[in-house]
């Protein structure tokens, strides 16, 4: 996702998923691919559940600067799946 002016923005980021179990998964909101720390967590249990977690982040953005969302996983080994379900992201600019 493109930001299209400098300013403050709300990123927001949903997703529901299922994937290897009693995985930990961590989505990480970054701005030109640089490393942040707005993140957040989901374990997964043992039974093959669909779980869902979500991201609210207020930052500040650059004109042309690309905001994406990645996901790691350093308890599911190395093998670790993620299957998604849904998911969503959108950026509102709230000040410019």
């Amino acid at each position: 996702m493109q930001f299209l002016y400098d300013g403050i923005y709300l990123s927001l980021f949903q997703i529901s998923f299922s994937g290897t179990p009693n995985a930990e998964f961590e989505f990480q909101l970054r701005v030109n691919g640089i490393d942040s720390n707005f993140h957040c967590r989901r374990k997964l249990g043992a039974g093959g559940d669909i779980g869902s977690t979500s991201l609210f982040v207020v930052h500040a953005a650059s004109q042309d600067d690309a905001g994406s969302v990645w996901v790691k996983s350093e308890t599911g080994g190395p093998g670790a799946e993620l299957t998604m379900n849904d998911s969503q992201f959108c950026t509102l600019g709230i000040i410019s």
